[in-house]
């Protein structure tokens, strides 16, 4: 943001104006009223047919104010358009406007010098262009200039006014590169310097930074010929990316093209080219090396059979071509360097190999996909996106051994469970509680009674039960009695078998006994008995782990397990 005054009456409409393939094309003095009516509703919106209030532009732009004037979006068009005027109405209305428009113009002609930005709407009247020609002259901060001459009036439509580039850029002095240079004016003349190459130079050294340039007028006044001056105005701008050049009058230097050596140029930041010049053919175009360029549209009066064929895939980034002079329509886009796969799908009609005509004709260039934007990245690589599974989930049995440590988490949630995994592995049925020494004749406490109850069918309430709490599992079969444990000493007190079970029964340790599955693993929970069983009665399943000559062991009491 400039820091300074910013005054604007109007909106300029979003869009890249005759880049666009729907746009009109380039209008004369010679064409109707309708016409330059449709052209400036394109490129100045639904404001083409409305003048402002000038008593609130004069109320604003006073004095002390102009020399704070920093960016100005003006609109003083002292004529109605597409109205014709009267006598009556030239002294009641057009007159006080054209006082007001010149002393608004006169007051920033004079106080001002540090604008960075004017766009200004104006009649063809010469004397309101000079002060305009002033206006940019003084100001050397200026980064984009757009100047719209307006043509839809009914009367003096043969008078044109003339737009003096040497004028307006005519001194000496440093000033700031321009950015955009726009200036439409389809019923006026633009003269550059006819004499002067020094200044032509300077001139052409305030544009090497421009992105945007517009020059639309009906006459074009140059030392060179129009296409060789518009060939030496894009050597000196690389950086151009929007490009409309538009002449109605032929030129009045006679040279053939073909005879003209014109070396390549790098325009590599081009994305759209207009020219509508009527000496222009591909002579021009095939210097223009534009690896980007996007939209063209050319319109000449030089007949398609005489235009030179660049060479196949010139632009390689043109998807759409608009392009009106004599000719067939295919030939006019086989002589852009696009073969024939690539656009056969717009042909038909008029349009066709054989038919010569001066219509215009839109082609879309294929693949359709061939666009300028660029692909998204892909996502970065993620060494490990996922969580790495567990060797139990991977299906890995562990080694049975002494050390081997599982926790309660091993055991299964519901019944159902449990029978899932009785019939699919045998380590999750022979899944065994711990034990630790008890004396014969110690009484069974509140958590024995709570793990013994899993099985009596006689308890109408159902506490105490495995079903209803998954929190605990105290079921014991008959194949998983435990036969001795190197770990534990032979025998505990009942002290210390308590303060064992209270350490160990947040993080119980049980160690697997290889024993086979049960056949029935319902049976294990419903025919478990309330009381353990002594380790000298165990079942054949695991009489093989049992010393037969050992001396009978201490009743072992299940321990709970908490997951």
């Amino acid at each position: 943001m400039v820091i300074g005054l910013h005054f604007h009456t109007f909106n300029y409409p979003r869009h890249h104006g005759v880049h666009t393939d729907v746009a009109p094309w380039h209008v004369s003095t010679h064409d109707g009223l309708m016409f330059h009516r449709d052209y400036w509703n394109y490129y100045q919106g639904r404001d083409a047919t409305r003048i402002p209030v000038f008593g609130d532009i004069v109320n604003t732009l006073t004095v002390p104010r102009i020399p704070t004037l920093r960016c100005i979006s003006l609109d003083v068009r002292a004529l109605e358009p597409i109205s014709k005027s009267s006598l009556r109405l030239w002294k009641t209305l057009h007159a006080p406007r054209w006082v007001q428009t010149a002393m608004i113009l006169t007051r920033i002609a004079i106080g001002s010098c540090g604008i960075e930005e004017l766009n200004i709407r104006v009649s063809p009247q010469q004397d309101l262009l000079n002060i305009i020609q002033d206006i940019v002259e003084r100001n050397k901060r200026l980064r984009i200039i757009r100047i719209d001459v307006d043509s839809t009036i009914v009367s003096n439509r043969n008078i044109r006014p003339t737009i003096r580039l040497d004028k307006m850029f005519g001194c000496y002095k440093t000033r700031v590169p321009l950015e955009r240079l726009v200036i439409r004016a389809p019923g006026c003349n633009i003269k550059t310097w006819a004499t002067s190459k020094d200044q032509q130079a300077q001139f052409f050294v305030h544009l090497r930074r421009l992105k945007e340039l517009v020059l639309a007028c009906h006459v074009f006044n140059a030392l060179l010929p129009t296409v060789i001056w518009v060939y030496h105005l894009l050597r000196h701008m690389p950086g151009l990316e929007l490009g409309d050049i538009a002449v109605h009058a032929a030129d009045s230097h006679k040279v053939s093209m073909s005879d003209v050596d014109l070396s390549l140029l790098h325009m590599h930041a081009l994305d759209k080219l207009s020219l509508q010049i009527p000496e222009v053919d591909t002579h021009l175009l095939r210097s223009i090396n534009a690896l980007g360029l996007y939209k063209l549209r050319i319109k000449s009066s030089v007949p398609v059979e005489t235009w030179p064929a660049c060479v196949e895939n010139h632009f390689p980034n043109l998807f759409i071509a608009n392009i009106m002079c004599p000719g067939p329509s295919a030939l006019r886009i086989e002589a852009l360097g696009v073969p024939q796969k690539w656009f056969y799908q717009n042909l038909g009609g008029n349009h066709n190999h054989t038919r010569a005509h001066n219509q215009p004709f839109l082609a879309y260039i294929k693949p359709y996909s061939r666009r300028r934007h660029e692909f998204s990245s892909p996502p970065a690589s993620n060494p490990q996106p996922y969580r790495l599974p567990e060797a139990c989930e991977m299906g890995w049995d562990e080694e049975d051994s002494e050390d081997t440590v599982t926790t309660g988490s091993d055991y299964p949630d519901s019944e159902d469970e449990d029978v899932d995994h009785g019939s699919s592995s045998s380590e999750l049925s022979s899944l065994t509680e711990l034990s630790d020494s008890a004396s014969d004749d110690e009484p069974q406490d509140e958590s024995e009674g709570e793990g013994s109850s899993s099985s009596d069918q006689d308890d109408s309430s159902g506490e105490g039960s495995s079903s209803s709490d998954p929190y605990f599992s105290t079921d014991v079969s008959d194949s998983e009695q435990p036969s001795s444990t190197e770990s534990e000493p032979d025998w505990q007190s009942t002290d210390d078998a308590d303060t064992d079970h209270d350490a160990t029964s947040s993080h119980a340790s049980i160690v697997p006994l290889p024993a086979e599955p049960s056949q029935d693993p319902t049976l294990d929970h419903d025919l478990e008995p309330s009381h353990p069983v002594a380790s000298g009665s165990s079942l054949a399943g695991s009489s093989s782990t049992v010393n037969a000559d050992a001396p009978p062991r201490p009743h072992k009491r299940p321990r709970l397990c908490h997951r």
